[in-house]
């Protein structure tokens, strides 16, 4: 399979400037276990520690979701304080799945976080209703990681 046709076909690309310290907000979405919390899945796991640190490079989560089962995430880009990058690596429902974290200073106590993550529908036709249901539940972990990190 040639490169061009693994390239993604969809993305949902969302932003949310929160009321926090960037270092509160980088804490947050880089727990890999406690982003049960937040990301509106059942269960989240650290299956595998990355390097140097345990939820950077490498790092390995599994996520259990009522509605999609189980689904494996690696880490493939660490760029402490600033972005993360992750793949899904087994159990989901598109192909070619990337994702990406990005986190910058908005003043001393506000951060913008980014979030993209672009994929292909694992089958034909199925691509617009997936990024469709992933915006929807994007938009919805967004709004209570706004609750957990704007909270005193």
């Amino acid at each position: 399979m040639n490169d061009e046709s693994r390239a993604p076909t969809h993305s949902v690309n969302l932003q949310i400037l929160l009321n926090a310290p960037l270092e509160c907000v980088w804490d947050r979405i880089t727990d890999h276990a406690g982003m049960a919390d937040w990301l509106g899945v059942r269960q989240v796991t650290l299956s595998r520690a990355g390097t140097p640190e345990p939820n950077g490079l490498g790092a390995e989560r599994t996520l259990v979701d009522a509605v999609i089962g189980t689904v494996v995430e690696q880490v493939i880009d660490w760029q402490p304080g600033r972005s993360y990058s992750y793949r899904i690596i087994a159990g989901s429902p598109f192909r070619d799945h990337l994702g990406e974290l990005r986190v910058s200073r908005r003043g001393k106590q506000q951060t913008e976080l980014g979030l993209t993550i672009s994929f292909r529908g694992r089958w034909p036709g199925t691509g617009g209703l997936l990024r469709w249901v992933l915006a929807h539940k994007l938009r919805a972990a967004l709004k209570k990681l706004r609750a957990l990190v704007e909270t005193p």
